[in-house]
């Protein structure tokens, strides 16, 4: 299996992509192997939280610029989502329609993926801030291929969430399809809102209201920082730029 694409680019060196699928022990051979070919920067979505492996790039003077994650121990540039103001938006709608009894289902977190982490702190305070409770039950976080058996659990109980929130739109998935399958109505039985605005939450029928994220501009700046890095790895200090998120109502509320 090939380690890592080479993009369409005159400059074939400027366009060298792997793809860890999560994996950190990946990940690290991955950054071995961009060290090796004497990049000149790169941008990453970390998927460990060893400080070591990417102060190790740090120490080899390669400029690099962290999305959607950060890492303790790493200072870096960093490029994510203001987290708690999404998952705030998604609540408080939900509490404004009279939904009490809300729900949020993330993937796991033994990993400390920050958006996960910082979704579920922010999901307490946004309960909180409504004065709505949260049960021990009202948080879940666990991988993909188990969240159709927990909401089986969830809509079993003797008083299941009118509300869920999707913490991005791969758990969006399983729960559509677990709705679908069980025949459970949207907004009727139970109101859906996801973090991530994917092309299918648009069409899907009902339309899915989504927490959008500004990706494009997210992007522009990502670049940027990395360029300025290269051409003066002087610069200082290191930001952590936040992007404000944007709700898209659509008709699963």
């Amino acid at each position: 299996m090939k380690p890592a694409q080479w993009r369409n680019c005159p400059h074939p060196s400027c366009a060298f992509e792997c793809d860890s699928a999560d994996d950190p022990e990946k990940e690290k051979e991955y950054l071995d192997l961009l060290v090796s070919t004497q990049v000149d920067g790169i941008i990453i979505f970390p998927v460990g939280n060893d400080f070591k492996v990417y102060n190790y790039l740090i120490d080899h003077s390669i400029p690099m610029v962290f999305v959607d994650r950060l890492v303790d121990g790493v200072t870096s540039d960093s490029v994510l989502l203001d987290n708690h103001a999404a998952i705030f938006l998604a609540v408080s709608m939900l509490a404004e329609k009279g939904h009490e009894n809300i729900a949020f289902l993330t993937l796991p977190i033994d990993i400390p993926i920050t958006p996960r982490l910082e979704r579920i702190e922010g999901f307490k305070k946004a309960m909180a801030s409504h004065k709505l409770e949260v049960r021990e039950d009202d948080i879940h976080s666990l991988p993909r291929n188990q969240i159709q058996e927990k909401l089986a659990r969830i809509f079993d109980a003797e008083k299941p969430p009118t509300a869920l929130v999707a913490g991005n739109d791969l758990v969006l998935r399983e729960i559509l399809s677990y709705l679908k399958k069980q025949k459970i109505s949207i907004p009727g039985d139970v109101a859906i809102v996801s973090i991530d605005d994917v092309a299918y939450t648009e069409f899907y029928e009902p339309s899915i209201t989504t927490i959008g994220q500004p990706i494009q501009q997210m992007g522009i700046k990502t670049a940027e920082l990395l360029l300025n890095r290269i051409t003066n790895s002087d610069q200082a200090p290191y930001i952590t730029y936040r992007f404000a998120p944007e709700l898209i109502v659509r008709s699963s509320c």
